[in-house]
């Protein structure tokens, strides 16, 4: 059985909670990547100035392993050396009848990038990647947390959860691994 390494729900913000009738079940991979100088990688969505760890949407045809590789490909634009999963987070959004799985990887990159090119969607959401210190992740995406306005009561409430989710997959990973 897999690791759960944390759970969201709407009353981790003080939502009304709701039971989800034949949700909506979304499968991610998300991955703690570290290069060869022991920093991970961060995807950095320039213009909002927001920072999560990489991660794609598990297609149907795809194994956790494929969908991993493909991730750091169109992402990192390298190879994984090695990857193993340390568990599952998972998000139960009961005002979007939504529950989402994210299968957690830690890897390491080979040194060299193995691909030229990113995915077009990645540049078309002008984002890039920086590698930073497993405490500096933390305090961007905190900073980011608390700076962020948003208008739109949708976006703040699917962000909310994106925030949370990141930190306490890193601070899982701090503490426990």
């Amino acid at each position: 059985m897999e690791k759960l390494i944390g759970r969201l729900t709407d009353k981790n913000f003080n939502k009304e909670e709701y039971i989800l009738l034949q949700p909506d079940v979304r499968f991610i991979i998300k991955g703690i990547i570290f290069n060869a100088e022991g920093k991970i990688a961060l995807i950095n969505r320039v213009h909002e100035n927001e920072y999560k760890l990489p991660g794609v949407e598990l297609l149907d045809t795809e194994t956790k392993d494929f969908a991993l590789k493909r991730c750091a490909k169109d992402m990192l634009c390298h190879e994984l050396e090695v990857y193993n999963q340390i568990g599952i987070f998972e998000e139960v959004r009961s005002k979007v009848n939504l529950r989402q799985i994210s299968y957690v990887f830690l890897g390491v990159v080979k040194h060299e990038k193995t691909h030229p090119f990113i995915s077009e969607t990645f540049i078309e959401d002008n984002c890039r990647v920086i590698w930073v210190t497993l405490d500096e992740a933390i305090k961007l995406i905190e900073v980011y947390k608390r700076t962020k306005k948003e208008f739109d009561p949708n976006e703040i409430y699917h962000h909310q959860y994106a925030y949370e989710r990141e930190l306490q997959i890193l601070n899982y990973y701090k503490e426990t691994i």
